[in-house]
């Protein structure tokens, strides 16, 4: 089956089409096969077949028609909004694991240079009074040893919201200490001496519960902290 095109003469208004010959949107009728449609006559189309074909016929030109000016701009408007409603949450979600991760290690290295500055030890765990031990840190501080069983005091200088993980990022396995590997995700705790020394090389794993992605932090003997 083979299909024909026919260019018109005058749009329906009566004007004259460009100077191809085709309508100004550059579109083409198609004819039904082997039944070519008259020229156009008063504005209409005269189609040797039935009102519904020629119903067809004046959907398919107007299938050529375009869009107003205000039309583009409220889908642009339209757009805009769909994506600043969108963006923060999709930028929170792939960020949230970074964001974790940087929270950890500045928790360490804050607390090992207040350590070093009141010459106090300074420890931190996982907080057990959290609703959800693995998402939140405790910092405390005594003027004793690391080894001390009483005598710590919580430093609130360190807020809670620094202390807490984003949404959905928790502390999972595997957690080590001097190589050891721990029972669970908070089986731990790291103290800072007044002289900025770790009293164990500690290895913690973050994940991001959604993506399931996670992330390594070693605090070594030394001091130092890195991913």
């Amino acid at each position: 089956m083979s299909k024909t095109y026919h260019k018109f003469d005058r749009n329906d208004r009566g004007e004259p089409l460009n100077v191809d010959g085709y309508p100004p949107c550059g579109a083409l009728v198609k004819s039904r096969e082997g039944i070519p449609p008259t020229t156009q006559q008063g504005g209409e189309l005269s189609f040797r077949r039935s009102e519904k074909e020629i119903q067809q016929a004046k959907r398919d030109l107007n299938l050529c028609e375009g869009y107003t000016l205000v039309e583009i701009l409220a889908i642009l408007i339209l757009i805009g909004i769909l994506v600043a409603i969108v963006s923060p949450q999709v930028l929170l979600v792939n960020k949230s694991l970074p964001s974790a991760t940087t929270q950890l290690i500045s928790t360490f290295k804050f607390a090992r240079a207040k350590a070093i500055t009141t010459t106090s030890y300074y420890r931190i765990k996982p907080d057990p009074g959290a609703a959800i031990p693995a998402n939140q840190l405790l910092v405390e501080y005594n003027t004793t040893s690391c080894t001390a069983t009483t005598g710590w005091t919580t430093d609130y200088s360190f807020s809670t919201s620094d202390l807490t993980f984003p949404i959905k990022v928790q502390m999972v396995q595997p957690t080590t200490i001097n190589g050891i590997a721990q029972a669970t995700a908070t089986s731990w705790s790291l103290c800072y001496k007044p002289r900025g020394l770790a009293d164990n090389d500690v290895q913690l794993t973050l994940q991001d519960l959604k993506s399931n992605k996670t992330q390594t932090v070693e605090v070594f003997l030394g001091g130092g902290v890195t991913p």
